[in-house]
C-alpha cells in the first residue's frame, strides 16, 4: 500500500479486492467483505504540535465546562438554591489568558488540522 494512501474508501476497496484475489474460495463460499479500515498517520515531525493543541483542547473543554456550570449555578442562585463555582478553570487562567485568544487559536488548530490531512497540501500525513 502506498504511504500516502489515506483515502478510507479506496483503501478500503484496494483490501477487499486484495482479499478477494487471496482468498477467492472464502469469497465464494461466505462473501468476503472489509466494512471499514484505519488509518495510522506518521505524525513525528509535528507531534509537539500536535501535544500543544491538545493540551490547548483540553482547556477549552475545561473553560467550556464551567461556563455550563456557572450557567446552571445562576439558575439555581435565581430559583433560591444554594450555588458555588469552585475548582473551575476559567479562560484568563489558560494558556489563552483571554476568550478572545482561544478563538483565534482554535481557528489556527483548525487550519493546521485540515493542512494535515487535505490531500493537495504539502503539509498532508503520511500514513
Amino acid at each position: 500500500l502506498r504511504r500516502r494512501l489515506t483515502d478510507e474508501e479506496k483503501l478500503r476497496e484496494q483490501l477487499q479486492d486484495a482479499f478477494r484475489k487471496a482468498c477467492p474460495e472464502v469469497d465464494q463460499e461466505r462473501g468476503l467483505e472489509v466494512y471499514g479500515v484505519s488509518i495510522c498517520y506518521n505524525y513525528r515531525d509535528v507531534w509537539n504540535q500536535i501535544d500543544a493543541m491538545k493540551d490547548r483542547f483540553m482547556e477549552r473543554v475545561e473553560v467550556d465546562l464551567q461556563n455550563q456550570y456557572a450557567n446552571l449555578e445562576i439558575s439555581k442562585q435565581v430559583s433560591g438554591e444554594n450555588a458555588s463555582i469552585e475548582g473551575f478553570v476559567g479562560v484568563e487562567q489558560t494558556s489563552a489568558g483571554s476568550q478572545e485568544t482561544m478563538e483565534l487559536q482554535v481557528a489556527e488548530d483548525r487550519k493546521q488540522a485540515k493542512a494535515w490531512f487535505d490531500e493537495d497540501s504539502p503539509e498532508k500525513l503520511s500514513s
